[in-house]
């Protein structure tokens, strides 16, 4: 931990130190021959980050039985069954399986600063920006976004005791528009529609979000 608060550390100030050229050539990633590129870093540091959670997962004793990519949008995108966690008895073992993709990034995307910093243009330096793109605004966009059904989501699942977030929040948030606009103070199987504004606020987020 001491080591990886360093790493980020120092990684950071590198960042800061050269903001302005780390931020002028973002459009750039999406140009021509940028996109097969970025496809290919996209690709490779999902896996990373899968193996994340994998290794958390056997650090602590858990089985991982299957790793393996399925397609989207004839993209391969790679998937682990890390489920075995969700047995821990510790939150905190369970909160580290489930950052252990996000971390794992982060260390790639803290050694990509130090590759952009100390290379010239060229197709090396164009991935190592593009893969600190990747592991930091997209990771913390999707996989640290707690209102969609990634990383953060289980997290926060997780840490407040709630199995099936979403779904317990739109039942929330379903029953109070009952209640408020129709005045249905009961449930079809007569049980009263009780009023939860932390769920009905965070499913009215999700919904909003999508």
């Amino acid at each position: 931990l001491i080591l990886w608060v360093l790493l980020m550390a120092a990684a950071g100030f590198v960042a800061l130190s050269r903001a302005d050229e780390l931020t002028a050539p973002a459009l750039a990633v999406i140009e021509g021959n940028n996109l097969i590129m970025l496809w290919g870093a996209l690709i490779g540091l999902k896996v990373v980050h899968e193996f994340g959670h994998a290794y958390a997962c056997k650090s602590f004793g858990g089985h991982v039985p299957e790793m393996g990519a399925f397609f989207i949008l004839f993209t391969p995108v790679a998937y682990v069954d890390a489920t075995d966690s969700w047995t821990f008895p510790k939150a905190r073992e369970r909160a580290i399986v489930t950052l252990g993709g996000v971390y794992f990034e982060s260390i790639i995307g803290a050694a990509a600063v130090f590759v952009w910093a100390m290379t010239e243009p060229s197709a090396i330096n164009t991935l190592a920006y593009q893969i600190i793109i990747l592991a930091t605004v997209t990771t913390i966009a999707f996989n640290m976004n707690p209102l969609l059904r990634y990383d953060a989501y289980y997290l926060v699942s997780d840490m407040v005791a709630i199995p099936n977030l979403r779904a317990r929040c739109q039942e929330a948030l379903a029953g109070l528009c009952k209640r408020v606009l129709f005045g249905l103070k009961y449930d079809a199987d007569g049980e009263p529609h009780t009023f939860k504004p932390g769920l009905a606020l965070f499913g009215a987020a999700q919904i909003t979000y999508r």
